[in-house]
């Protein structure tokens, strides 16, 4: 190092090199988390959540998914979504099994509890086990909190009841139980489903 360095400045370059790494170390510790869980053919995912207020490297595979996996009825505008990630209570997620992405989670978060308004696997990715490991994922990174999504509402006069079981089964068969309440997002009814308890009608 002396023989690069002009004297007296190796000193501080250790400095502000250690101060480099520490300042990634906790970049990488607060906008990313790992999940180990298991696929169904019984290997190893290594999920992570990345979050794109400081990666943006999955950006466009993000907005094709969300305008892909969600009806019409049921987006926001993405302009809207990319203005709510930049408040503190919203985290928006690109989601990882290790280097390979896999999907998206928009979590909208209020006191104690934390509503999922949107998640999706990518097409390609799905039937895989990843949608099941994500919310596991969510479970965990929420743990302590109220977690929260929504569900189009079940009621056979829907054309696609048997799709909207199938749904609500998924959801079930990764932790979440119905509260018996029912919200309301434009003409589109939905019944909710959660972790942690009940929201009440003020909250």
């Amino acid at each position: 190092a002396a023989g690069i360095f002009p004297e007296g400045n190796v000193l501080l370059f250790v400095v502000i090199l250690a101060e480099k790494i520490d300042f990634f170390c906790r970049i990488c510790y607060y906008n990313t988390m790992r999940v180990n869980n298991k696929n169904q053919e019984n290997q190893y995912m290594d999920i992570r959540f990345v979050n794109i207020k400081e990666d943006k490297i999955h950006m466009e595979k993000v907005k094709r998914l969300y305008h892909t996996a969600f009806p019409a009825d049921e987006r926001a505008p993405f302009s809207m979504l990319m203005r709510g990630e930049k408040k503190d209570n919203i985290d928006f997620f690109s989601c990882l099994d290790g280097e390979e992405w896999i999907g998206l989670l928009y979590v909208v978060n209020h006191l104690d509890m934390s509503y999922i308004f949107y998640f999706a696997v990518d097409d390609d990715k799905r039937g895989r086990g990843y949608g099941t490991a994500i919310l596991k994922g969510a479970q965990e990174k929420y743990k302590g909190r109220r977690l929260f999504l929504a569900i189009e509402e079940l009621d056979e006069k829907y054309d696609n009841y048997s799709q909207r079981v199938s749904r609500l089964h998924f959801y079930e068969n990764a932790g979440f139980v119905r509260t018996g309440q029912k919200m309301q997002e434009g003409k589109v009814i939905y019944d909710l489903m959660g972790i942690g308890g009940r929201i009440s009608n003020k909250e």
